[in-house]
């Protein structure tokens, strides 16, 4: 998978044991999770070196739609796919959803990968 523009912001690829991999909990010049010294390489099992992961997040919610004759799941289908909605109005109504939901989205939210970067690891 090709890297995108968050591949920036991480630490895409990097196996090599560098100072900010040391933990305050254990100052002594090692990876915190793999035991590695710094300067050396992480191992196989530790979780520093990451990858990008392609996620699609679906969301749920109910919206309003008229009863008048034509407004069927068609119309609301066209209007929220290739009509002049758009698709950051989604913020807002996901932010009015949290509020009624006492600040939580995880009933209305779910998350499948459709690309697992494994195209990207450095073995």
């Amino acid at each position: 998978m090709p890297q995108g523009k968050f591949s920036r912001f991480h630490d895409v690829n990097r196996w090599a044991v560098e100072p900010q991999d040391e933990r305050p909990a254990r100052p002594d010049g090692r990876c915190f999770y793999c035991d590695e010294p710094i300067g050396g390489k992480h191992k196989k099992t530790c979780v520093i070196p990451s990858r990008i992961v392609r996620v699609k997040f679906s969301v749920e919610v109910e919206v309003t739609a008229p009863l008048a004759e034509g407004f069927d799941d068609d119309w609301v289908n066209h209007h929220y796919n290739e009509s002049s909605w758009c698709g950051s109005n989604l913020i807002s109504l996901l932010e009015q959803v949290e509020q009624e939901s006492d600040g939580c989205l995880c009933s209305v939210v779910s998350a499948k990968v459709v690309d697992n970067g494994r195209g990207s690891d450095v073995q």
